[in-house]
This record gives C-alpha cells, structure tokens and sequence, in this order.
C-alpha cells in the first residue's frame, strides 16, 4: 500500500481496545508456546542418572562387632562380650551361663 492514502500520516497506527486486548492475548499465547516447548526439549534431553555402587576398595570394619560374641548370662544379668546387657531384665534359664572365671 505504498504510496499512503491522502490523509494519512506515515508511522502513526490506530488501535482500538478491542484490538489491544486481541495482541496481548496473542503476545501472551505465544510466550506460553515457547515456554511449553522449551520445557519439553529440557525435559525429554535430559539423560536420567544411573546409580551404580562405587567399584571401591570394601572398608574394614575398625569397630568392634558384637555379632560374633555369643548371648551368656551371669547370675541373672545377660552378658555379651563381656558387657552387661539387657537394661536389668532377669536373664531367662535357657540362656546358658557363663563358666569359669577370670585369669
């Protein structure tokens, strides 16, 4: 449409609100579209993380392990590892009982 119709002055638009309203809409349609895509091209090139065990050397355990120490009693009082266990409870009579003594 060049040249311009008379009366017409160059760089200057009319809008009404009606058409205002219809670009933000598009403006705002159209930022959702790219948002959404760049969403889903994030999402879908992501590469999910494999977890694998470290192929390290074990460590040795440096603690004591009671696992290996049997169940005893003395008395009444349950005794493992030489350590008194069982918070005060009675040691039942099945439990059987340490013999001989120290040193």
């Amino acid at each position: 449409m060049w040249p311009p119709p008379p009366g017409a002055q160059r760089g200057s638009t009319t809008t009404t609100p009606q058409e205002a309203v219809m670009n933000r809409i598009q403006l705002l349609a159209r930022c959702c579209a790219v948002a959404t895509t760049a969403t889903l091209v994030a999402g879908l090139a992501a590469i999910p993380a494999a977890a694998r065990p470290d192929p390290g050397e074990p460590i040795p355990i440096r603690f004591p392990s009671y696992a290996n120490c049997l169940l005893n009693r003395i008395d009444t009082q349950l005794v493992r590892c030489d350590n008194l266990t069982g918070a005060g409870v009675v040691a039942p009579a099945y439990i059987p009982e340490l013999s001989g003594g120290a040193g």
